[in-house]
């Protein structure tokens, strides 16, 4: 007698998926979930069962389906999200910030899609390992970790979204990596160190095949712009891109303004005033009117970019015969910092002078002298109860 096969009987209580066909003849994953009804997936139909209930398990239990109508539309895929993302959240972010977001996300999503990775339910813990893996051969943990805070707020945003565009993914647990990097106290320029680099900035001697008068000229007034660009920066502690839209009328006689103007705000909006001195306050001033109006000797503008100022940073350095490396603009504000620790202002003025959120990146922004190794231990004191002379002591007489 042949064997007849049975239809598996329903679990009561227990989640159920199952391919639906909509109007438009597309066939979607949903699931049935227990005292709440169905749910739709997201997921198309070349989506395996066992992957369609791995997800749904998933979800259920992270508490996402409840939120989910049962008319939600289907899950976006990677591309199309990151184009949805960029359509309602760009004007969110300052332009240099966006271009920066838009990078990170662009990559990701490249790297996901050379693992056949098209949509968010597809993103493994494996996949996601993988492509930090491979990140880690070219870049440093800092740059992963600002990959990963673009993507992950990406991905929260599609499934907060009204209607969702996806549900929770691997992403939401994935932590930062340690940025084991940094240094605590970097060795940095002292401030007579700076005043010899600033010196032979200023003295830089003319490379160029031919000389004329102009040309002469144009390279003094530059060699000159430059040594002010960083004794500015070590007298204020303020950033490159600070430094590039500082105003005349942000420099007063005592103090220097880092304001939001037009387009441009400072980098986490840390506006601020920072006291300086009135020297100081001279030289901030000229060195507006030469970036104003600075031209290289070809007569093109001068755009002040890092490559151009690293290079001459570079020359001088080797000029002035210090051993080591040769200092950045960004070792401008660690020298502030340091200055003015080391001066007892502490930590929080030095935070508030830098415009940083957290006291804790100030300190990392601390460094040491070579000047350093050589300081001489000061007496504290605490011996000299031993090696000072004993009192004389005058005997009492009795009284006759």
């Amino acid at each position: 007698m042949a064997r007849t096969t049975r239809t598996p009987r329903r679990v009561r209580g227990a989640l159920r998926v199952y391919l639906r066909t909509l109007p438009s003849g597309e066939r979607w994953w949903w699931v049935h979930v227990p005292r709440i009804g169905r749910k739709a997936l997201g997921l198309a139909d070349d989506t395996p069962q066992t992957e369609a209930y791995r997800i749904a398990c998933e979800r259920y239990a992270g508490g996402t389906l409840a939120a989910v109508g049962a008319g939600a539309p289907a899950e976006a895929t990677i591309s199309r999200l990151i184009e949805l993302y960029a359509e309602e959240r760009r004007g969110a972010y300052k332009a240099r910030s966006w271009h920066s977001v838009a990078l990170h996300l662009v990559s990701w999503a490249e790297a996901m899609a050379a693992q056949n990775i098209t949509r968010p339910s597809q993103i493994t813990d494996a996949a996601l390992s993988a492509w930090i893996t491979a990140r880690q051969t070219t870049a440093d943990n800092a740059t992963i970790n600002r990959a990963l805070v673009a993507v992950r707020v990406c991905l929260a945003w599609a499934a907060e979204r009204t209607p969702p565009l996806c549900g929770v993914t691997p992403m939401a647990r994935r932590d930062n990596l340690a940025e084991v990097d940094r240094t605590p106290h970097p060795l940095i320029p002292s401030p007579a160190e700076w005043r010899k680099i600033v010196g032979e900035l200023a003295a830089e001697p003319y490379a160029g095949r031919w000389q004329t008068a102009t040309q002469q000229e144009r390279h003094a007034a530059n060699a000159r712009g430059v040594a002010l660009l960083v004794a500015v920066a070590v007298q204020t502690g303020m950033r490159l891109d600070e430094l590039r839209h500082l105003r005349a009328e942000d420099v007063h006689e005592g103090s220097v303004e880092v304001r939001a103007h037009g387009d441009w705000s400072p980098k986490g909006w840390a506006e601020r005033s920072i006291p300086i001195p009135a020297g100081a306050a001279s030289l901030a001033r000229e060195l507006v009117r030469w970036r104003d109006a600075a031209v290289g000797s070809n007569g093109t503008r001068i755009q002040l970019g890092e490559h151009w100022i690293n290079a001459r940073l570079d020359a001088a350095w080797a000029r002035c015969g210090i051993a080591g490396d040769a200092p950045r603009m960004h070792d401008c504000r660690r020298t502030f910092a340091t200055e003015l620790v080391r001066a007892g202002q502490g930590l929080t003025i030095a935070r508030e002078r830098l415009g940083h959120r957290d006291v804790s990146t100030t300190e990392r922004y601390l460094g040491r002298y070579r000047s350093d190794a050589a300081a001489v231990v000061p007496d504290f004191g605490v011996g000299s109860v031993l090696t000072a002379p004993a009192a004389d002591v005058i005997p009492l007489r009795r009284g006759r």
